[in-house]
C-alpha cells in the first residue's frame, strides 16, 4: 500500500475514468486479457486481504471474550444470541477468492449480465434506479446458476453414484441440479415445507429427489446436514466460501456496468448475497472512489438487521412471504464482512415486497419473486429515504443506486 492509500501494483485509480464492462459472455481474446487482470489485481490485494482477514479474526476474538448482548428492551423482536465462530468448515471468502470466482466466470462464457432502468420505477423511487437482472438466467432464473457453475465444476473427487444434498429455500437447489444432473449426480434437495409448487417442479424435472422439511431455510439446513451425517454422501454448503465468492461476481459486474453508481443496496436473508459489500470495498481500492452500501432484510426475517445492531449474530423469529430470504439465523461466518465493508442494514416492510411483486415483474417484462424485490424496493417504498439499523438516514434522492433482482422462479400471480 502507498502513501497514497492505493494499493502497490494495482492499475492506477482513473478518477473519472469508467472501469472496462466485463460482462460473463466475453469473447475469447477479452478473457484471456481479463486473465491477466486478475492476476495482477489478484497480487496486489493479497495485503488488503490479509488484513481483511485480521479484522474478520479480531471480531471472531472479541466475540469469543465478551459475552454475547440482549437487545434493547425497546426491541419487539425477540432475538437470541447464537455461537460465535461458526464451525471450522465454514469461513468468508477473501478478497483473493473473490477475484479467482470472477475469473471462474469469465472462463464459463456465461450471458452477458443485463442493467435495467425505468422512468416510471425512478419516479417512484424519486433516483435514478439500476437493476441487475440476475432473474434471467437460462433455466434456473436465478443468481444461484453463478454459484452452480463454479462449485460443481470442482467436483471432480466425487465417486461415481455418491449423492449430492443441498438445503435451500429453492433456488440455490435448482442451480445445483441442474449443473449435477448433466454429469449424472445424484441430488438430494432438502426445502422447507412451504417451498413454491413451481420451484418444486423445476427440482423433480431436474432429477432431484425433494424433501420437504421444517417451516424455514434453517430448519431445512439442520435437516440435510444430520442426514448426510447418518446416511453418508456429500453435502454442498450454500454459504461455503467458495459458493460466497461466486455469487459475489453479480456485485462486480453490476458495479463494472454502472460504475458511477453512489450507492448500492444489497438483499439479505442468511447473508451470502449482503456479505459481497466486500467486492465494492475491493473494486474501489484498485478504481478509486468511495459508495455507500446498504443491505435490505426483510422486516419480517431481520437476522441481518438485528446483528449489525448488535455487532455480533442474533437468531429472530422468521415468517416473511418471501421464502429464499425467510432465515432467522444469520450466517455467522459472513457477518464480519458485513459489519466492515456495509455502511447500514434497512428494513423492508411486508406490504413493499408484496407490491414489489407485480411492480417488478410488470416493469422489467420477466417474473420477480417476493425474495427478490428486496433491494428495488427498499428504495421505492422508502420513496428514496431509507432508515438504517445505525440510526442514520440514508437520503438517495436525486442519486444514481444499483441494486438487483436475484431470482424469477414464481409462478403468475403465486407472488412467492
Amino acid at each position: 500500500m502507498s502513501k497514497s492509500g492505493r494499493l502497490v501494483g494495482a492499475p492506477p485509480a482513473p478518477g473519472n475514468t469508467h472501469p472496462p464492462v466485463l460482462p460473463c459472455g466475453v469473447a475469447s481474446e477479452l478473457a484471456a486479457a481479463f486473465q491477466r487482470l486478475i492476476r495482477q489485481v489478484s497480487a496486489a490485494l493479497e495485503s488488503a486481504a490479509s488484513g481483511v482477514s485480521q479484522r474478520l479474526r479480531a471480531v471472531s476474538e472479541a466475540g469469543l471474550r465478551e459475552p454475547a448482548r440482549a437487545l434493547p428492551a425497546a426491541d419487539t423482536v425477540v432475538a437470541k444470541p447464537i455461537k460465535f465462530p461458526p464451525p471450522p468448515e465454514l469461513r468468508a471468502p477473501t478478497s483473493r477468492e473473490r477475484w479467482h470466482a470472477l475469473a471462474d466466470i469469465a472462463e464459463g462464457r456465461l450471458p452477458e449480465p443485463k442493467i435495467f432502468n425505468s422512468p416510471d420505477l425512478d419516479a417512484l423511487a424519486r433516483s435514478k434506479l439500476h437493476i441487475a437482472l440476475e432473474n434471467q438466467w437460462p433455466g434456473t432464473k436465478s443468481i444461484k446458476e453463478r454459484a452452480a457453475r463454479v462449485v460443481t465444476s470442482k467436483l471432480n473427487d466425487l465417486p461415481p453414484g455418491v449423492p449430492v444434498r443441498i438445503a435451500s429455500s429453492g433456488n440455490h437447489a435448482i442451480a445445483y441440479a441442474g449443473a449435477l444432473g448433466r454429469r449424472r449426480i445424484p441430488v438430494i434437495a432438502v426445502v422447507p415445507e412451504n417451498t413454491s409448487a413451481m420451484k418444486i417442479s423445476k427440482l423433480e424435472e431436474r432429477g432431484a429427489t425433494v424433501i420437504r422439511y421444517g417451516s424455514s431455510y434453517d430448519d431445512a439446513y439442520s435437516h440435510a446436514k444430520r442426514l448426510t451425517e447418518e446416511q453418508g454422501g456429500r453435502f454442498l454448503d450454500v454459504s461455503a466460501h467458495d459458493s460466497v465468492a461466486a455469487l459475489g461476481t453479480a456485485v462486480h459486474d453490476m458495479l463494472s456496468l454502472r460504475p458511477s453508481a453512489s450507492t448500492l443496496v444489497l438483499p439479505a436473508g442468511g447473508g451470502t448475497v449482503a456479505s459481497a459489500a466486500q467486492v465494492v470495498r475491493d473494486f474501489e481500492e484498485v478504481w478509486g472512489g468511495r459508495r455507500t452500501v446498504l443491505v435490505a432484510c426483510p422486516e419480517n426475517a431481520p437476522t441481518v438487521y438485528e446483528s449489525f445492531k448488535a455487532g455480533e449474530p442474533v437468531t429472530v423469529p422468521a415468517h416473511t412471504m418471501a421464502e429464499a430470504v425467510n432465515v432467522g439465523t444469520v450466517d455467522a461466518h459472513l457477518l464480519p464482512q458485513i459489519l466492515d465493508a456495509a455502511d447500514d442494514v434497512v428494513l423492508v416492510p411486508e406490504s413493499s415486497i408484496r407490491e414489489g411483486v407485480p411492480l417488478l415483474s410488470a416493469a422489467i417484462g420477466s417474473p420477480v419473486e417476493a425474495g427478490a424485490t428486496l433491494g428495488p424496493m427498499a428504495v421505492i417504498g422508502s420513496q428514496g429515504v431509507l432508515h438504517g439499523a445505525s440510526g442514520a438516514v440514508h437520503d438517495v434522492r436525486g442519486q444514481e443506486v444499483l441494486t438487483l433482482v436475484t431470482g424469477g422462479n414464481v409462478a403468475p400471480a403465486q407472488g412467492v
